[in-house]
């Protein structure tokens, strides 16, 4: 009574942990994607983040370098321009001109540098560029700009340094940074300083600069979800592991794996077919379980299967238990490989009170064939008697005393 009640329970614990088994694997199942699209979405957002943060200490650097070319500007000597082709020939004009050429030679990533003013209706200028005189690129005193962005408009009116773009104008698409030139002592805006910065350099150099921190955080959330991934693995296979474990040890059968002429593995329930401590299962060559009339057999199918060779599958054998007991098994085996090894996995069945039965069904077969044996041979003599009695009567003429013989 209680042996069924713990089997019961066993069951019962199995059926609630495959139960939630189940439930945690399609949670795992639900899970792994919504992490995925979790990541990615994480990854973006991150590396776009990144990219702003490295752009706008890129812009930062950018406005520093302008205001340092500004400090070296003599206020006074762009006073004296006018803005118009008046200054085309006079040396503070082309003064400036070497200045800027020498801000554009000395950052080679600068397209262009000038100088902007503002008329009073408004409209921007140029003082003075770093192109060559009569380029096509260059803008002479006084050409107004057109294609001014609102940008550069606030910096007039707010007198503060900014750095704007990618804007297009007819030279092109730029970054551009600019610093307010003001009189150091009443602060009136004289003129804005700017450098060009090709859009297509600038965004190169971003994502360059991006590339190797935007590497590592990719490398961190991919580590991350492998992590994950290897988390669910390891839970799976823990969860099969227990599985097998139960089952493993739970089976009524004996499990064994055998390699060279060694137990390398066995399930409980193997130590109690054969009616050996589990102790010793694993330190003697198996053969040594086997009866000697058996061993030769075994042994022989064994070897053959080791070796790959089609062997029965399944035959019967007796051992000998640790108390001297005669057993029968059956066994089933299969070659397998064990860590690298060809090894021969095996499931043995106690089958002792199986053959005895079958012992006293062949006894009792006997018996029954020698009783109608001796049945039989009874009958023919009688037979013989009764045609020994109808003959002897007839000769002393009594007649026929068995009419019929088989009477």
């Amino acid at each position: 009574m209680h042996e069924h009640v713990y089997l019961s329970t066993k069951k019962l614990s199995a059926m609630n942990y495959n139960s939630k088994s189940n439930k945690t694997s399609g949670w795992l199942l639900l899970f792994k994607p919504v992490l995925l699209i979790a990541i990615v979405v994480l990854a973006v957002f991150s590396i776009w983040q990144l990219s702003s943060e490295i752009e706008k200490d890129m812009r930062k650097d950018l406005l520093i370098q302008a205001q340092l070319v500004v400090s070296t500007i003599n206020v006074e000597r762009i006073r004296t321009l006018t803005g118009t082709e008046a200054d085309l020939n006079t040396p503070d004009y082309l003064r400036r001109k070497e200045m800027l050429a020498s801000v554009k030679v000395a950052n080679p990533r600068c397209r262009f540098a000038y100088l902007l003013g503002q008329r009073t209706d408004g409209q921007v200028f140029f003082f003075a560029d770093s192109e060559p005189a009569g380029s096509e690129t260059e803008s002479p005193p006084g050409q107004i700009y057109e294609e001014i962005p609102d940008e550069f408009l606030k910096v007039f009116e707010t007198k503060t340094g900014y750095v704007e773009g990618p804007s297009p104008d007819r030279w092109g698409t730029w970054v551009t940074t600019l610093a307010p030139l003001k009189d150091p002592k009443s602060g009136e805006l004289i003129a804005v300083f700017c450098m060009d910065f090709n859009a297509r350099s600038w965004r190169w150099e971003v994502a360059k600069k991006t590339s190797l921190p935007a590497s590592l955080l990719l490398m961190v959330l991919a580590l991350i979800y492998v992590m994950m991934l290897l988390r669910e693995r390891t839970h799976i296979i823990k969860q099969n592991e227990q599985k097998y474990q139960y089952l493993f040890e739970g089976a009524a059968g004996g499990i064994a794996i055998l390699r060279g002429d060694k137990i390398e593995f066995a399930n409980p329930a193997l130590a109690r077919i054969v009616g050996h401590p589990a102790n010793t299962l694993f330190t003697e060559p198996f053969i040594t379980l086997v009866h000697p009339d058996d061993k030769k057999m075994v042994d022989d199918r064994y070897n053959l299967r080791l070796k790959g060779h089609d062997v029965e599958t399944g035959y019967d054998f007796r051992v000998i238990a640790f108390d001297g007991t005669v057993k029968w098994v059956n066994i089933h085996s299969q070659l397998i490989q064990w860590e690298g090894e060809p090894a021969i996995l095996s499931f043995i069945t106690d089958i002792t009170d199986r053959k005895r039965t079958e012992e006293k069904l062949a006894v009792l077969y006997e018996e029954t064939n020698l009783v109608n044996r001796l049945m039989r041979d009874r009958e023919n003599r009688m037979l013989e008697l009764k045609k020994e009695v109808n003959n002897l009567s007839q000769q002393l003429n009594k007649g026929i005393i068995y009419k019929s013989v088989e009477d």
